[in-house]
């Protein structure tokens, strides 16, 4: 997805979440709660914190375009 190092973590945190429905921790997460998670961790890296405006780009493009992985990454 052509994200920075820094962000990196974030990033693959989510595509967890996406691909099995659950925390790392393994209870269950919904659409909502990953997206928000997703922000949140892109936050705690950014200099910008709560206002990085990247964690909101990101946050909005995975809440627009997202459900189709969303709805693809829960099946078994």
């Amino acid at each position: 997805t052509g994200v920075v190092d820094l962000f990196l973590a974030a990033c693959l945190e989510h595509d967890v979440h996406f691909r099995t429905h659950h925390f790392l921790c393994g209870c269950e997460i919904t659409f909502r709660q990953a997206n928000y998670v997703f922000r949140t961790r892109i936050q705690q890296k950014s200099y910008f914190g709560r206002w990085s405006p990247i964690s909101w780009l990101r946050w909005l493009a995975v809440t627009i375009f997202g459900r189709k992985a969303w709805a693809a990454g829960g099946k078994k």
